[in-house]
């Protein structure tokens, strides 16, 4: 037969230490998962859409008609949505610009937004969304829909080379959250430069300064990292002055630079530039 024994009075300051110490414990883990994903945020690239996707095109792979979309189901380990970051490649593009191909972006069957498509926005499209938050439960169901069409029609790439990236949309808060975030938008933009149809000449000019703004935020990085708060700010205001370069840049090629790339580039940079000047204001 087992009794209970109750502990001494010698025991039990010994006993409440060792519960106080697990409890302390088990607290400070919970802030720090907390306290990591509130920092870091979380997001998720995904290839969309792809040759094995579900496409419902009538006369394929002619986007022409009002009704014409592509689905597919991705694996995801973010609960919530808030925010997407479409980067759509074309093979081809005749939409009209008087009144672009529209599309509907709906996740899980829910409609999230719109994009617009015309022929002198060129053949990569990119657009962020942001809406309430869409639960995933492991899978998410990306829908891209032909909703509205005037004329022209548009090839959409299949092989990998077209992304979403889907986020829970938390902030960057740290040094290096800023930092990474804005080498993220300096390459999303490069490539969208590079990849443009404008004039070898400027392309050229503006890709330099990119490269350079490129170079300066992995070496503010490297800084970043060894806790080097002065050299990583030297680092990071050279990279800021390389894409406020690239502003300039856009505004002296306005002749050979159709508004339609350089509105955008224009203002994907001055927001690249924003999260320059947060990297700079955050301590390490």
């Amino acid at each position: 037969m087992l009794y209970y024994v109750p502990a001494t009075a010698e025991e039990n300051p010994r006993l409440r230490k060792i519960a106080a110490v697990f409890v302390l414990l088990l607290v400070l883990t919970v802030i720090g998962v907390t306290s990591s994903r509130q920092v870091a945020g979380e997001f998720r690239i995904v290839s969309f859409p792809l040759e094995d996707d579900s496409w419902n095109v009538k006369w394929n792979p002619v986007w022409s008609v009002e009704g014409d979309n592509v689905t597919g189901t991705r694996e995801i380990n973010i609960t919530d949505i808030i925010k997407v970051e479409i980067s759509l490649k074309l093979e081809a593009n005749t939409a009209s610009d008087a009144k672009p191909h529209v599309f509907e972006v709906s996740l899980n069957s829910k409609p999230v937004g719109t994009f617009n498509v015309g022929k002198s926005m060129g053949l990569e499209i990119k657009t962020t969304l942001e809406f309430d938050p869409i639960e995933t439960n492991g899978l998410v169901l990306i829908t891209y829909e032909l909703i509205d069409v005037d004329g022209g029609g548009l090839i959409m790439k299949a092989d990998g080379s077209s992304t979403i990236t889907l986020s829970d949309g938390l902030a960057p808060k740290t040094k290096k959250d800023f930092a990474l975030r804005a080498l993220r938008e300096l390459k999303e933009l490069r490539e969208n430069v590079d990849q443009s149809g404008i004039d070898q000449g400027p392309k050229r000019s503006l890709l330099s300064k990119l490269d350079r703004a490129i170079a300066k935020m992995d070496q503010a990085l490297v800084y970043i990292d060894k806790g080097d708060e002065q050299k990583a700010n030297n680092k990071l205001r050279t990279a800021k002055n390389s894409v406020g370069s690239f502003v300039r840049a856009l505004d002296a090629f306005s002749e050979r630079i159709t508004p339609q790339y350089s509105e955008y580039w224009e203002n994907e940079a001055r927001k690249i530039i924003n999260l320059i000047e947060k990297a700079i204001e955050t301590p390490i």
